[in-house]
């Protein structure tokens, strides 16, 4: 479902990625960990659209979505993307925001969809309070259900457990493990502490510099 071929990203004069070589299959999910600055970021940014390779490609199910010519846009890629600080609307509430995800066409069984994020998330008291009045880690279960609510076929998430105490952890991985299983999403992530992570990740692989290490090779 992702397929990342020699990526490479360069920040000005630092190289951010170089020659990453990355693939995740359907309906898996994969955890990236790593030390801060050591590209895990980029890496989603780069998946999602929000940055263009300096060289390389990635598809999304076949279908070349980046090279340092072409670039289809997040909205065009079926992706949810939660970042770690999250970008809200300050003016908003917290349905607001799920109801402009999904879009006005969206019926009641969208509004189911978000009752049962927003719950599971325990956000639901907090449904018509605005995005500026939330705390750091009420805006990152914010983020994350906004992430969830339509549905995307891949679902990319940057450091999910931040903000969060460790009662939260717990049901935030719970969410997100039994929301992928039930609607076939594949899932990266990414975090400094994959010790978070191994439970509820196929495989967790992890960039140092910049580069991934290479995949193993398949027995004769």
């Amino acid at each position: 479902m992702i397929v990342l071929r020699g990526v490479h990203r360069l920040h000005g004069r630092i190289t951010a990625l170089e020659e990453v070589r990355l693939e995740v299959a359907r309906g898996e999910i994969v955890a990236v960990t790593g030390p801060s600055g050591a590209g895990k970021t980029t890496l989603l940014r780069l998946v999602a659209g929000l940055e263009r390779p300096d060289a390389g490609e990635i598809l999304l199910d076949g279908r070349l979505v980046s090279s340092p010519r072409r670039l289809v846009p997040p909205h065009r890629r079926d992706v949810g993307l939660s970042m770690q600080h999250p970008a809200l609307w300050p003016h908003m509430t917290v349905m607001e925001h799920l109801e402009f995800v999904a879009g006005p066409r969206a019926g009641a069984g969208a509004r189911k969809r978000m009752e049962i994020h927003l719950a599971a998330l325990g956000l639901a008291g907090l449904a018509d309070r605005r995005g500026a009045e939330l705390s750091g880690g009420e805006a990152r279960r914010l983020s994350l259900a906004r992430a969830l609510v339509a549905g995307p076929r891949i679902l990319l998430l940057d450091e999910p457990l931040a903000h969060l105490d460790p009662t939260l952890r717990d049901v935030v991985l719970g969410h997100v493990v039994t929301t992928a299983r039930e609607e076939g999403m594949t899932v990266l992530l990414v975090s400094h502490r994959p010790e978070d992570l191994r439970e509820i990740s196929h495989r967790v692989v992890r960039i140092e510099a910049g580069r991934l290490p290479p995949a193993p090779a398949e027995a004769p």
